[in-house]
């Protein structure tokens, strides 16, 4: 499948206290410690790319917990997900990255070689960032693997606005 060079997901992996990085081989990231992540192939869900970027740039297993971010531009869009680890230990994949690693929360944030991107979120998310969840609403004439909605919740009730 073709890559969508137009959409594409960034993947914050959370073990315990620790959060999953990658060292970059190329681009303005290169020689950067930075979160997995990369672009949607065609026909691929957003959810699907994160897990599979995880998979194949850190041999890492992760499930979706949540939406934590959106970023937009006229030609483009990144979408920035939370994800649960599930297995595996962290390897680099040789090609576009040269380090896979779990690092403890305040030892990356102490790093002078993290992306700015990459600090931000960890800033934002260790701060008590809230999270947008996936909602089970689906229109009657959507497909619910084609439609994936993610709502927030009152930071002042807890509940969610979109139930």
């Amino acid at each position: 499948m073709a890559d969508n060079f137009n959409h594409s997901v960034g993947c914050l992996v959370v073990r315990n206290r620790e959060v999953l990085l990658v060292r970059h081989t190329y681009g303005r990231a290169r020689g950067k410690l930075l979160i997995p992540g990369g672009y949607l192939q065609e026909g691929e869900m957003p959810e699907q790319a994160a897990v599979r970027e995880v998979w194949e740039e850190t041999g890492v297993e992760a499930q979706i917990r949540s939406l934590l971010a959106m970023r937009f531009s006229p030609a483009d869009w990144y979408a920035i997900f939370r994800l649960d680890y599930r297995g595996g230990e962290p390897r680099s994949d040789q090609k576009e990255n040269s380090e896979a690693a779990f690092f403890g929360w305040e030892e990356a944030l102490a790093r002078d070689d993290l992306t700015p991107l990459s600090r931000e979120l960890l800033l934002r998310f260790g701060g008590g960032m809230d999270e947008l969840v996936l909602d089970p609403f689906c229109p009657s004439y959507w497909k619910p693997e084609q439609w994936h909605l993610y709502g927030g919740k009152s930071v002042a009730s807890g509940e969610n606005f979109l139930a």
